[in-house]
């Protein structure tokens, strides 16, 4: 439909109802008919505003009119798709509002995950959900609700990474699992509850020893991840329950001779060998840094692996708070890596484990989550991860790692972003997809004739939602969208206010 054509219809909705119901009422008040038409029609016309049964019809008329004109525009206005008007749609993208989506989306007999009021199809849970979206516009208002949908279920497991402990507050159940360092209720914890076989060192390790994106860095990284699994490999053979502390004395504290004696006759002593001494230094320097958190956790029997390998569902939180984050990154990034290693490990499962993960770019790097999102369908892994901006992601993962991960994220939600994160921007309009269709031309009016004014039809193809529309979008309110040919939806939420019984507090501090 062309501008043209649009506002011959705005026109016709207001004015044709006039005319249509005076002659109506002039047919079966005064009796035109084909033999008085003639004679009747003139006089009528001319005295309408004398005889009450036509002036009423006028304004009869314009009301209907006016309704009809009120309700094209408000149609019109609430068009789900604002790009140019396509005489035909030839492929690409569908926009249409979320609750034409759900009724796509709804299985009978089914209990699913919903978001922002959206039945995630059972089939697309393993496919993984993006949601982006800048400070405030509802990412936590969403994870929420899929939460809430997944304990009504009654059968999965759930990791929820909690800031200040607010999922704690609205979602803890008795027999949850809290892990902080720092809350009374959390359980103790050590690496070492983790080693099962001989591979499980290098398996964890990378966890401990995130890699660097830097391949300078990543050099002493390596080295750091040498000498802590062989020290901790010795260590386990030589006392029955070794601690963090143990392993950090050895790497990071005792003297050059004596971890050179205690790592003899283990590939280790490759570090210790004369000239080696940088990388040595640079090793032990490593594992300072991220050995220290670990030192912050109780001693303990609990193990990530067997919450895992249990079939009963429940929920796994990782809490902290502001001031205790940039400490504890590195903990809560091993223990997350653990788990995705670990599930991806167990092989097939009919069991959900969904991981609500809201600003991953905050996190340490995650060796193991491009595996589980490629991977882990057959473990029944489902990852909702939230982000802020494209770029941070590009800072943490390199700009190809991070295109695999939100590509390998096939469903989304796209919220609300700042004007000035163009890459954000771009990046979230790129997922919504694109619309090729037919737009009609003329050089003059619509209602001119002659061959130099037949219509000219051209083949465009558009976003179907511009970076600035996305920029312009208001809190809780934005797109999802799903794998295969299903549309895009556009939804407004809103905040729920979640009640208990009896309150839980998100951090009982120790």
């Amino acid at each position: 439909m062309t501008e043209q054509e649009r506002g011959l219809i705005f026109l016709c909705s207001l004015l044709g109802p006039i005319p249509f119901v005076w002659f109506i009422t002039a047919k079966f008040v005064y009796g035109i008919n084909s033999e008085t038409a003639h004679y009747l029609v003139p006089y009528l016309l001319k005295n309408t505003f004398n005889l009450w049964p036509l002036w009423v019809a006028i304004i009869a008329g314009a009301v209907i009119g006016l309704c009809g004109f009120i309700g094209f525009i408000i149609y019109d206005k609430g068009r789900v798709y604002k790009g140019p008007r396509f005489k035909r749609v030839l492929r690409g993208t569908k926009l249409v509002r979320a609750s034409s989506l759900a009724e796509r989306t709804k299985e009978r007999g089914h209990k699913q995950l919903t978001v922002a009021g959206v039945p995630v199809p059972t089939e697309y849970e393993t496919l993984h959900f993006s949601i982006g979206g800048a400070t405030g516009t509802g990412k936590s208002t969403i994870i929420k609700e899929a939460i809430y949908s997944s304990l009504k279920r009654g059968r999965d497991k759930r990791v929820i990474l909690d800031p200040n402990g607010e999922y704690v507050e609205t979602f803890y159940r008795e027999n949850d699992i809290i892990l902080n360092p720092y809350d009374k209720r959390s359980p103790g914890w050590s690496m070492f509850n983790e080693i099962r076989d001989e591979f499980d060192y290098d398996l964890y390790a990378v966890s401990i020893i995130q890699e660097s994106k830097e391949r300078s860095a990543e050099e002493w990284y390596r080295y750091g991840r040498l000498l802590y699994r062989e020290v901790s490999k010795k260590l386990l053979t030589h006392k029955r329950n070794p601690s963090m502390e143990e392993v950090l004395y050895w790497c990071n504290v005792a003297e050059y001779d004596k971890v050179k004696d205690f790592v003899k006759g283990t590939p280790a002593e490759s570090l210790f060998i004369k000239g080696a001494e940088r990388a040595t230094g640079s090793a032990r320097f490593v594992l300072g840094d991220k050995l220290a958190s670990h030192l912050k956790m109780p001693e303990g029997n609990f193990s990530l692996r067997d919450w895992l390998e249990d079939d009963k569902p429940g929920t796994l939180f990782i809490t902290w708070q502001e001031q205790m984050k940039k400490s504890l990154n590195p903990l809560i990034s091993c223990w997350l890596d653990i788990m995705f290693s670990s599930l991806l490990g167990m092989g097939k499962r009919d069991q959900r484990t969904l991981f609500f993960i809201d600003e991953l770019e905050s996190l340490e790097y995650l060796p193991n989550l491009q595996d589980l999102l490629t991977k882990g369908r057959k473990s029944g892994a489902s990852v909702w991860a939230g982000y802020q901006t494209f770029s941070q992601l590009v800072e943490r993962y390199g700009i190809n790692i991070a295109e695999t991960l939100l590509g390998s994220m096939r469903s989304g939600i796209v919220m609300g972003s700042s004007r000035l994160g163009k890459a954000t921007l771009e990046h979230m309009s790129r997922a919504l997809g694109e619309i090729e269709g037919e737009i009609e031309r003329r050089q003059g009016g619509i209602l001119q004739s002659g061959p130099n004014n037949r219509p000219r039809i051209e083949t465009r193809t558009v976003r179907a939602v511009t970076p600035t529309e996305i920029s312009e979008l208001r809190n809780l309110t934005g797109y999802i969208y799903f794998p295969g040919d299903l549309p895009v939806g556009k939804f407004k939420t809103k905040h729920v206010q979640y009640t208990r019984k009896n309150p839980v507090p998100g951090i009982i501090m120790r």
